[in-house]
């Protein structure tokens, strides 16, 4: 589902927050622009070190947690020093300072 701001975003996750059951976010995978892709997963209550180890076993089959995202660096100069920033697709102004 698309999410065209941080507040659609938000509209999704907090769902799960009210409910007071453990929840976690783990690498998923990759957009066709590179951009990475989380899945939430959600456990019993009060099954918090379960929905952990699922975590982890999640993580350790498909190896997206030791892989990052390919963004393109450019050189920016802030206060008289070479500074690295990092340029995220369709994010900002362009031309703008993006913090990395």
């Amino acid at each position: 589902m698309p999410q065209e701001s941080y507040l659609d975003w938000m509209r999704s996750a907090y769902l799960i927050s009210v409910t007071g059951l453990p929840a976690i976010s783990v690498p998923a995978g990759f957009t066709p622009d590179g951009l990475p892709v989380g899945l939430q997963l959600v456990g019993r209550r009060r099954a918090d070190w379960h929905l952990l180890a699922v975590a982890a076993a999640f993580e350790g089959a498909t190896g997206y947690a030791q892989t990052a995202p390919s963004l393109p660096v450019r050189q920016q100069r802030q206060h008289g020093g070479p500074r690295q920033a990092l340029l995220l697709p369709g994010a900002g102004v362009p031309g703008a300072p993006c913090e990395g």
